[in-house]
């Protein structure tokens, strides 16, 4: 059997750190979430431009900073999720399919199939899901520091169904780069003629 050249070695490389950065960066957010909005609404945290509208909630205050401290988090999440999906394109491109596995193998195909995929996904999830998000996000913000309950309860809302959209475009995605994983390892794995 003949071993990958060092140009199919270094593209295998960027690929295997491809992936793991995409998977970090879809679980890390999910992780800061969790541990915020669990650990701040216990904490009895307010500020001065929430009180007069949570007034002694402070659990549900707490739960609207949470917001404000994760928000960053799932910002930079997207910024990195495309760098990995733009990368993992150019591979496909350059290495003719995903850079693992023999050329006309079914995983290596299989792995192709699932970074288009995934890719394909964040596309639709940054353009038709994300700035409804951000906008309902932030209208609901506004109305909450302005005091305003009417505005707040509308807004939230409105923002509710893209956030839970939201949710279910990154288990989506995720689910696609697990699977390109997945393929891709079992495209590395020599068969066994090779190996002996």
């Amino acid at each position: 059997m003949r071993s990958p050249g060092p140009t199919m070695t270094i593209a295998s490389v960027i690929w295997w750190l491809t992936l793991v950065a995409w998977t970090a960066a879809i679980i890390a957010p999910a992780a800061t979430a969790m541990s915020a909005f669990t650990s701040l609404p216990t904490m009895d945290l307010t500020t001065d431009r929430i009180e007069s509208f949570f007034g002694d909630d402070t659990e549900a205050a707490g739960r609207f900073i949470a917001g404000y401290v994760t928000h960053p988090v799932f910002q930079a999440s997207d910024r990195v999720q495309t760098g990995c999906a733009v990368v993992g394109i150019v591979l496909l491109f350059l290495r003719r399919g995903a850079p693992v596995g023999r050329l006309k193998s079914i995983s290596r195909r299989f792995a192709t199939a699932t970074m288009l995929l995934a890719a394909a996904l964040l596309g639709w999830y940054l353009v038709g899901i994300s700035p409804r998000v951000e906008s309902t996000l932030e209208a609901w913000r506004s109305a909450v520091e302005a005091g305003d309950r009417d505005a707040a309860s509308e807004a939230y809302a409105a923002f509710d169904p893209w956030h839970r959209s939201a949710e279910r475009g990154m288990s989506l995605i995720l689910a696609a780069v697990l699977l390109t994983i997945v393929s891709s390892g079992i495209g590395s794995t020599p068969p066994r003629s090779g190996a002996r």
